[in-house]
């Protein structure tokens, strides 16, 4: 079982999403996108970088902006902003949102906000994400409560051309095997869209802290056994490389709006 760290051997994207993690926290069972940002942040302004993202929850509160974010931060100075989103042309409908924001704040204390936020990154990158619920694992008791999965791993895996059906057929049989063996660790799955090197697809998984998601990853592929170990061994050959993220979900710093 050495180097199997999550579900596919994961250790864990982008972007809420919970991230990704609350792209897919809800019941909906359609296709969701979300739009993950992710920030490097300067190593000497993290906590400036902290106190004006604040600064923006609390603008976005007071002005009653339409579209929710979620925040996350790992160990290696990088904050995601994930924007759940109906499609794409729900993004349009965000930006107007947010420009009417600006209005009401006042343009010139609206751009020395973002001013002041971009002298504390170097850059930003994004990408968007559909949410696949059809490879997703959703166990009917899970073994944590939406609020307790504060840690997230998300495992980004880029597939070979041409093999996505393929990965997508060992996806569900894995998590059916799971289903059968009452595993209750829950996984989410995106598919990454515009701005990722496509095809890829990102599992996403949740837990309270690192040491309580590797804790009972051990104990689940202890109960998938050889068959959990077949199906990682029929995964690996299609995929060209991958990626792994830690984050933690910071509430202080995410936005919800009010219901209407």
């Amino acid at each position: 079982m050495r180097g199997k760290v999550s579900i596919f051997l994961l250790a864990g994207l982008v972007v809420s999403l919970c991230v990704l993690t609350t792209l897919a926290q809800g019941e909906e069972q359609k296709a969701q996108l979300g739009l993950l940002i992710e920030v490097k942040v300067k190593p000497t302004k993290v906590n400036e970088h902290g106190k004006i993202i604040k600064e923006m929850v609390t603008k976005d509160t007071k002005f009653n902006l339409d579209y929710a974010y979620y925040t996350y931060y790992d160990n290696h100075f990088h904050t995601y902003f994930v924007l759940p989103l109906k499609n794409y042309g729900d993004w349009d409908n965000y930006i107007a949102a947010w420009d009417k924001v600006a209005e009401k704040m006042g343009l010139e204390k609206h751009q020395d906000l973002y001013k002041r936020f971009a002298d504390t990154y170097e850059y930003y990158k994004w990408a968007f994400y559909y949410y696949r619920p059809e490879l997703s694992y959703n166990p009917e008791n899970p073994r944590l409560k939406p609020e307790e999965g504060k840690f997230s791993l998300w495992d980004i895996m880029y597939v070979k051309p041409g093999k996505e059906g393929e990965v997508e057929a060992i996806f569900k049989e894995l998590f059916a095997l799971a289903k059968s063996k009452n595993i209750s660790e829950q996984w989410r799955m995106f598919t990454g869209d515009i701005g990722t090197e496509q095809p890829v697809y990102m599992g996403v998984g949740y837990a309270k802290d690192s040491a309580d998601f590797f804790s009972n990853n051990r104990k689940m592929w202890e109960a998938l056994g050889k068959e959990g170990s077949v199906l990682y061994q029929k995964l690996m050959p299609l995929l060209r490389k991958r990626e792994s993220k830690r984050v933690w979900h910071s509430p202080e710093h995410s936005y919800i709006p009010k219901e209407k």
